[in-house]
């Protein structure tokens, strides 16, 4: 009885050892990233992408500096649908952004609150098709290592013109830049549970929803 139970002891053993080994071997290698390499935006997510300029000139000609209309920092609040996007430029301005959907909302001072649709070429400001720029270096192809960048644990990309550094944990941007001319950085914050309209943009969309309610009654 003995030697039966001692035999079986071992096979049983062994099996786990052979069955940790495929496991082993079935596991992605340390430090190698595995899909998804970037995450999309959540639902809910506030961050903030702080830019600055690499002034990279020819020698003896003088450093070339960005355009009024770049950002210095583009602050992104997403709940569902809606995002509201505060811009800073480097011209000292700073404008506010409210998309709800496909309706894009402004307030300029000369003009008021302005509503226009996203997209068919209109892009109310730098990278408002893009939610994190600098990124399309993240491929499977371009992984350089695994690193720490800003104190974060992450992986490490770099095409011929871009570089990104992403978070091994959320998948999110810690970095990315556009070599030689770009830095971004990037800061995560707790999301607001709802984005609230402006009175004046609450009031614009009651005036476009009765506008759409009429016409539906009239066809």
């Amino acid at each position: 009885m003995t030697s039966i139970f001692n035999r079986l002891l071992l096979g049983a053993i062994l099996y786990g050892n052979v069955q940790g080994l495929v496991a082993q071997e079935a596991s992605p290698s340390d430090g190698q990233p595995t899909p998804p390499y970037l995450a999309s935006v959540p639902q809910k997510l506030h961050w903030i992408i702080n830019f600055s300029y690499v002034q990279k000139n020819a020698p003896d000609t003088t450093p070339a500096a960005p355009s009024p209309d770049s950002p210095l920092s583009i602050d992104t609040m997403r709940v569902g649908n809606m995002r509201r996007v505060v811009v800073k430029y480097v011209n000292g301005t700073t404008q506010q952004y409210d998309i709800f959907g496909t309706d894009c909302y402004s307030q300029y001072p000369a003009l008021g609150l302005q509503c226009r649709k996203m997209g068919e070429g209109y892009t109310p400001f730098p990278y408002s098709d893009v939610a994190f720029p600098y990124t399309g270096c993240v491929t499977a192809a371009a992984f350089k290592d695994r690193t720490t960048y800003q104190g974060v644990s992450v992986f490490h990309y770099q095409d011929g013109s871009t570089e990104a550094w992403i978070s091994a944990e959320t998948r999110l941007p810690v970095g990315a830049d556009q070599i030689g001319f770009v830095k971004t950085t990037y800061q995560y914050l707790p999301p607001p549970d709802v984005i609230v309209p402006t009175p004046e943009e609450q009031r614009s969309i009651q005036i476009q929803k009765t506008a759409e309610q009429t016409f539906q009654q009239l066809r």
